[in-house]
């Protein structure tokens, strides 16, 4: 779909009743877009280290790096040639993509197998790419090579972990919102608190607070297989169990599928929680 058709097919009475304000106001409270310039310098910085290590561009899959450079979660592909602006492919949902990102390059992809002619039509070199091959799974590894036979593919993992890790005015601004409202909730909990109540209690009570504040319950974790909800309401010795999670303090949770939140364990007078 061209951008004529689809900014036609959003002044659609239909489609426009059909998507609310998500269509009609881009910039309501429940979406914050990203800012252009934050994503121009993102994929900026990157560039600077493709230079240095001679590669003609990088191809980013993975949802976490999808968002980062783009500022949302779709299925597609984001390329950011040395030379070029960035470009991004969106196998579903395009729409979406062109709601919640401030990118003016979205464009449609089939699948990628259509990848390669798009490139060359642009006339983007493909001869080394740069690959965050820590997210990317064998499967998809094998398809882009067969997308494009004629490509190299080097690492850029610790390229792609250095420009995160200088963090921008915009991003400490959100890291600071963040902090406020956890404090906000903190301040809450030694309210919460009832004796003979359960850790699981105790964990709905406190993700009741944070949901009200705007937490959605889902942290985006970089890290391989790593997962976690809300995290961990420990009394007392529970804090001590067998956990695969790297760091402090353990839960037994309600299941050994979803070990987060607390178990049915009753917090007793003078306990210590763990939070």
């Amino acid at each position: 779909m061209k951008n004529a058709d689809l900014n036609a097919t959003w002044k659609n009475p239909t489609f426009s009743l059909y998507y609310g304000n998500a269509v009609n106001d881009q910039k309501n409270e429940s979406t914050e877009i990203v800012p252009r310039d934050e994503l121009h310098s993102r994929a900026e910085k990157l560039r600077q280290h493709l230079r240095a290590l001679s590669l003609d561009g990088a191809l980013l899959l993975d949802p976490l790096t999808m968002y980062y450079f783009t500022g949302t979660l779709q299925q597609g592909i984001v390329v950011i040639p040395v030379e070029k602006n960035l470009m991004f492919f969106v196998r579903r949902n395009i729409e979406r993509a062109r709601m919640e990102s401030s990118l003016s390059d979205i464009r449609p992809l089939a699948g990628l197998s259509q990848l390669a002619k798009a490139l060359r039509e642009e006339g983007i070199a493909t001869r080394i790419m740069g690959l965050a091959t820590a997210q990317v799974t064998m499967d998809s590894h094998e398809a882009l090579k067969k997308a494009l036979p004629s490509t190299t593919f080097v690492s850029i993992n610790k390229e792609l972990a250095a420009v995160r890790a200088v963090k921008s005015p915009y991003e400490i601004s959100l890291i600071r919102r963040a902090g406020e409202r956890h404090r906000r909730v903190y301040d809450q909990i030694p309210a919460m608190i009832q004796e003979n109540m359960s850790e699981w209690e105790l964990g709905c009570k406190i993700q009741t607070a944070m949901m009200e504040l705007g937490y959605t319950g889902m942290p985006k974790l970089s890290g391989e297989n790593m997962e976690i909800f809300l995290g961990y309401v420990s009394a007392g010795i529970s804090a001590n169990y067998p956990t695969g999670f790297s760091g402090p303090g353990g839960a037994k949770g309600l299941s050994p599928t979803i070990p987060y939140v607390g178990s049915r364990k009753k917090i007793q007078t003078n306990e210590p929680i763990y939070r």
